[in-house]
Parts: C-alpha cells; sequence; structure tokens
C-alpha cells in the first residue's frame, strides 16, 4: 500500500470486544502489535494478515478497552488524492482536523 491512496465505501464489518473476545487481537493483552487497539476512539489499528491483506480496524471505546470494528470487506472506488478527499469532505460540511 505505501503511499497509495485508495478510496471505498465500508459494506461489511465486525465487532470485536477486546479482552472479552477470544478472537480480538486483545485478547490475551496489549502488545507492540495491537497498541492502537488500547487507545482513544477514532483510533485505527492496521496489521497484515497471514502477509496478504491489509486489515483495517476503528477503535471505538474509551482508551485502555481495546475494543474495535473491522471493515471486514470494502467496496473499491479507485485511487484518490488527499486534496481530493479534503474537497469531498468540504463539500459535505464535514469537519477537517489535521
Amino acid at each position: 500500500m505505501g503511499r497509495e491512496r485508495r478510496a471505498g465505501r465500508i459494506v461489511e464489518v465486525e465487532a470485536y470486544r477486546g479482552a472479552d473476545d477470544p478472537a480480538s487481537h486483545a485478547y490475551r493483552g496489549r502488545t507492540l502489535r495491537n497498541q492502537a487497539m488500547f487507545g482513544p476512539p477514532g483510533h485505527a489499528y492496521v496489521y497484515r494478515s497471514y502477509g496478504i491483506h491489509w486489515c483495517l480496524n476503528f477503535v471505538c471505546a474509551e482508551a485502555g478497552r481495546a475494543d474495535a470494528v473491522l471493515a471486514a470487506s470494502i467496496f473499491h472506488f479507485g485511487e484518490y488524492t488527499v486534496r481530493d478527499a479534503k474537497a469531498h469532505m468540504k463539500s459535505r460540511g464535514i469537519e477537517i482536523r489535521e
């Protein structure tokens, strides 16, 4: 993926309940790999699965809990630039924080 930009619509998600969920990367506690899951809501936890797929999770609980939602399926629209994304968000009244 590198510095390339992609755009898509999330069409399937899976929820993971941190330390309470054996399927969660946080089930066995905090590690260097999963520490982003323990951050505040809105942070992303991105990892490579089986050396093939990039996986994107969104942290969705208070800091320290490690609850997250995996974007399990994304319909790919194509490449975009940061400027394109900012213009799209601004046209819809979405606040952009840098």
